[in-house]
Order: structure tokens, then sequence, then C-alpha cells
């Protein structure tokens, strides 16, 4: 189980998705996320752990994107990781998406995405399914931490 919170309007994004996240801390606390667009820039920043970690990242900064995602995960496949937490983004670190659930066709997705020339990174569960390729995360372009942000992972 996940929780997802999204939010586009006037008001300042990030303490409004936190708010939410806290909200729906129940459906997963194994690691949180969020991504806004500002100044133009997607950002993005995660924590592992609960909620409270996300906020000590953010360090008390007080963003102005007024555009955003954040998520909450439960670990049902793959560690607990930065590197795993939502939001998601595409190699290009244009596009975010976080989402709720497996994706059970994910190789058959990877492999044709990867066939066009898209690299991923994530540290895949150790099980029947998983293949070298899947736990040999590839680097990709995490877009960074809002300004006046704590450092977001890479």
């Amino acid at each position: 189980m996940c929780g997802i919170v999204g939010y586009i309007g006037q008001r300042p994004a990030v303490p409004i998705l936190v708010t939410g996240l806290k909200r729906l801390e129940y459906r997963g606390y194994d690691s949180a996320g969020l991504a806004v667009i500002e100044d133009g820039e997607l950002r993005c920043l995660k924590a592992v752990g609960r909620i409270a970690a996300l906020e000590d990242k953010l360090n008390g900064a007080t963003p102005t994107a007024t555009i955003g995602i954040a998520h909450t995960r439960w670990a049902t496949h793959g560690p607990p990781t930065e590197v795993n937490a939502h939001p998601h983004f595409d190699c290009s670190g244009q596009i975010a998406l976080v989402h709720n659930g497996i994706s059970e066709n994910y190789e058959a997705l990877k492999a044709r995405l990867g066939e066009r020339g898209h690299t991923f990174r994530s540290v895949a569960a150790r099980s029947k399914r998983s293949t070298a390729a899947n736990r040999s995360p590839t680097a990709t372009n995490t877009p960074r931490a809002p300004s006046g942000y704590g450092r977001a992972s890479r």
C-alpha cells in the first residue's frame, strides 16, 4: 500500500504535499518523496523512513513551487532505499511519476524502453524474476533538490 498526493494552485506546494503525506502515512512509511516544478525546473527530494525524515531533509526551507506530487511507500518489491522511493523519473529527468501497486509487466516495459535507449536505476527485489540487469542500477538524470532544501539522492 502507498499514499499519493498532488497539488497545483497558488499556494506553496511542499507544505500541502507534506501535510497530505502525513495523513496517508498509515499507508506506507518505508520511504517518502516529492517532486515539484520550481523556476521552470523539475526538482525532487526523497528520504528513507517516515515522513519526518523527509521533513528533516527540507531543513526548514520555504519553497515557492506551486505544483507537485508526493508519495509515501510501503516496500513490497525492492528494499526501502532513496533510489526505490518515489517519485521516479524518466532518464532525461524531465518526467516525474508516482504510482500505487505493482507493475506486473515491468520486464516487458523495461525491455521495450531499453531498446529505445532509456536507462533505469533501481534496486530490485531479489526474486526468481530478478535479473542481473535489474540488480545492477544504472545512472539516470535524477533532478536535484529544490533550492534551499537538503540534498536529494542521485
